[in-house]
C-alpha cells in the first residue's frame, strides 16, 4: 500500500538531531563536512508542500552551521527539473522546489 510521511514536529526534531550529531562530529575532528545526495523517496505519497518543508530545513541547517551540500535527483519523482519526454530537451524548472532548496540563500 501506499506509504504516506508527513512533514511534521517528529521529522522536525529529527532532522535537529542529526544536525547536532554532525555539528558535534564537526567541532571535534574540525573537519568540514559535505551532506551529499539528499533528497526525496517517492515509492509512497509525499506532498510537494511537505517536500519543499523538507528541502527548506536541510538547507537552512546546513546554511546557518557552514555544511556544504548536494542534491540528488534532477528530473525523477521530486527532481528540480521536469523533461517534457525522455526525448526531448524541452521541459520546464519546478520553481517551487528551487525555491525551497535556496529559501536560505536569499
Amino acid at each position: 500500500g501506499d506509504v504516506s510521511m508527513p512533514y511534521n514536529d517528529e521529522v522536525d526534531a529529527t532532522l535537529d538531531k542529526a544536525f547536532k550529531d554532525i555539528l558535534e562530529f564537526k567541532q571535534r575532528t574540525g573537519m568540514k563536512i559535505v551532506i551529499n545526495e539528499f533528497g526525496i523517496d517517492t515509492s509512497g505519497y509525499v506532498s510537494s508542500e511537505d517536500v519543499c518543508k523538507f528541502f527548506n530545513k536541510i538547507t537552512s541547517l546546513a546554511k546557518e552551521n557552514d555544511i556544504a551540500w548536494t542534491y540528488w535527483t534532477y528530473n525523477r519523482g521530486f527532481g528540480l527539473f521536469k523533461p517534457n519526454s525522455l526525448f526531448s530537451s524541452s521541459g520546464k524548472w519546478r520553481d517551487q522546489l528551487v525555491d525551497a532548496l535556496f529559501q536560505a540563500y536569499k
